[in-house]
This record gives C-alpha cells, structure tokens and sequence, in this order.
C-alpha cells in the first residue's frame, strides 16, 4: 500500500505559478495573461504536489473539507 500524504505547504528550492491564481488569470485574459500576471512561488502542497499561494491553499483545502464535513 502506498502512504497516503497529508496535505500541508512545504516550501521547495524552485518556484511555480499558483495553479489556483493560474487558472482564474487564465478565465479573465488567456494564457499569455495568466502567465504575465500570476506571480510564482515556492510553497507546494506535499499531498497534491501542486504550487499554492498561501490564501490558495487555504481555500481549496481547508474549507471544502469543512463543508463536506457539514454536509
């Protein structure tokens, strides 16, 4: 079995774009503009293996999990 990761921000020796701040300048001017706009950071979710901003992370994890716990 694999050992399932939590998902926690680890700061990494290189940077990406926020996939989440990615995809929002994406839908407001294309990938040119997202790619000029989106500012690149070096925090990486270890369970997603995906870059997040801090505000990012929190949103997509933190409160759909609290919604789904309500539901």
């Amino acid at each position: 079995m694999f050992k399932q990761r939590k998902h926690q921000l680890e700061e990494t020796k290189f940077r990406g774009r926020c996939s989440e701040c990615y995809q929002e300048m994406v839908l407001q001017g294309g990938r040119k503009h997202a790619q000029l706009v989106t500012r690149q950071i070096r925090t990486k979710c270890l369970g997603c293996n995906i870059f997040f901003c801090m505000p990012c992370f929190f949103n997509t994890h933190y409160y759909s999990d609290f919604f789904l716990r309500l539901c």
